[in-house]
C-alpha cells in the first residue's frame, strides 16, 4: 500500500511540474495572447466609420464604372469616396431606422455582388434587396423606407423627375400596400413612388381590383403598368427594370471645370460638379463651381450634387438648400 501510495504521489507532483511548466511557458503564452487578439479582432463591432467607408468605397467604384455618373458630380474617385462617406456618417442618425450601420454594411456588400448600374445618380444609404422596416408611424417625415414601420416612404412630390431623382424631398411614412388588397386599376396605389424611387413589385390587377405581384419578364400583359419593367410587347412584359449593364469601358464625355460650354445638355455638360454659367445669351458659358448653401438660385445644377434649389422656409426665396437636414428634423 505504502509503495503504492508513494507511486501516486510521484505521479500528482510529475503532472502538477508538467502544468506548472506550460504555464510559465512563454511561447505558450504569446501563442494563447495571440489566438485572443484574433478572436477579439473577428468578434469587434463595425464602427459607423468602417461601415461608411467600405459603402462609401463600393458606391464609388460602381459610380466610376456606370459612365457618366462618377465625372458628372465628382473630380475623381477619392472625392467620391470622401463626400460619400461624410455624407453617410450624417445621415446614419436618421430617426427610426432600427440597427443603422448593420444596414449600411449590408448595401456595401450588395454594391460589391453588383452587375448592373443604378437607375439614377445617386445610390440609397440603405441599398440592400431586405429592407427592414423602421419606427415612425405614418405620416411622420421620412427620407428613406427603412425610417418607417409601414415600411414606406412616400415621396409626396412624385413623379420620375430627374431633378428629383438627384435632390430628393422630405417624404411621408406610409404603410405599402399588400397582396391582396384592394385598389384602382391604373392610380398606382399600389406602388406608389417612394424616396428612394425603389419599386414594390406590385401592381393593381385588373379582374379583381386588388394588388397582385406583377407579371415577370416574358408572361402575359395588357399594358406597361401590369409588368415589373417597363414596357409590354405583344401582350408580354419586357426585361425587369435593374438599370443598365456595367459596361466594360467608356470616355469621359464631360468638360472640364474653366471651360467653355453651351448649356447644360447631353455633351456639353460640365463635370466634376460644376454647371454652366453662362453671362448672357450673346456669350458662351463657363463650367463654374456650384453655389454654397443658401445662396440664390434659379435651376438645380447651380447648387451641386447634394443640394437643391428650393423655396426657402426662411424668406420663401429660391435658395440652395440641403434638405436631407432640413428632412431630418
Amino acid at each position: 500500500m505504502r509503495r503504492m501510495n508513494r507511486r501516486w504521489a510521484w505521479i500528482a507532483v510529475t503532472l502538477v511540474g508538467c502544468g506548472g511548466n506550460i504555464a510559465a511557458d512563454p511561447a505558450a503564452d504569446a501563442s494563447l495572447d495571440a489566438g485572443d487578439a484574433r478572436d477579439a479582432v473577428a468578434e469587434a463591432p463595425v464602427t459607423a466609420a468602417v461601415a461608411c467607408e467600405r459603402r462609401a468605397v463600393e458606391v464609388c467604384k460602381l459610380l466610376d464604372t456606370c459612365d457618366p455618373l462618377l465625372r458628372r458630380w465628382y473630380v475623381d474617385r477619392s472625392e467620391c469616396i470622401a463626400s460619400e462617406g461624410s455624407t453617410c456618417l450624417r445621415d446614419l442618425d436618421l430617426p427610426g431606422v432600427v440597427d443603422p450601420i448593420a444596414q449600411v454594411e449590408a448595401c456595401a456588400k450588395s454594391l460589391q455582388e453588383s452587375t448592373t448600374c443604378p437607375a439614377g445618380p445617386a445610390v440609397p444609404l440603405f441599398c440592400a434587396p431586405a429592407r427592414p422596416k423602421g419606427t415612425l408611424p405614418d405620416d411622420a417625415i421620412c427620407l428613406h423606407d427603412e425610417q418607417c414601420a409601414g415600411g414606406f416612404c412616400w415621396n409626396m412630390y412624385g413623379g420620375f423627375d430627374p431633378e428629383l431623382l438627384q435632390f430628393p424631398q422630405c417624404g411621408r411614412c406610409r404603410t405599402r400596400k399588400a397582396i391582396g388588397e384592394a385598389c384602382t386599376f391604373g392610380s398606382n396605389q399600389c406602388d406608389a413612388t417612394s424616396t428612394s424611387m425603389r419599386a414594390s413589385g406590385l401592381a393593381c390587377d385588373r379582374a379583381t381590383s386588388t394588388c397582385q405581384l406583377r407579371p415577370l419578364e416574358g408572361e402575359r400583359c395588357t399594358g406597361a403598368g401590369d409588368c415589373d419593367g417597363t414596357s409590354c410587347f405583344d401582350g408580354r412584359c419586357g426585361p425587369p427594370l435593374v438599370g443598365p449593364k456595367i459596361p466594360a469601358a467608356h470616355p469621359s464625355r464631360f468638360l472640364a471645370p474653366g471651360a467653355e460650354c453651351k448649356d447644360d445638355d447631353v455633351g456639353t455638360r460640365c463635370g466634376s460638379g460644376h454647371y454652366c454659367k453662362v453671362p448672357d445669351p450673346v456669350n458662351p458659358g463657363v463650367c463654374t463651381a456650384p453655389l454654397p448653401p443658401g445662396e440664390r438660385c434659379s435651376v438645380g445644377t447651380e447648387c451641386g450634387h447634394l443640394h437643391r434649389c428650393a423655396k426657402s422656409p426662411v424668406d420663401g426665396k429660391m435658395r440652395c438648400l440641403d434638405v436631407r437636414a432640413v428632412c431630418k428634423a
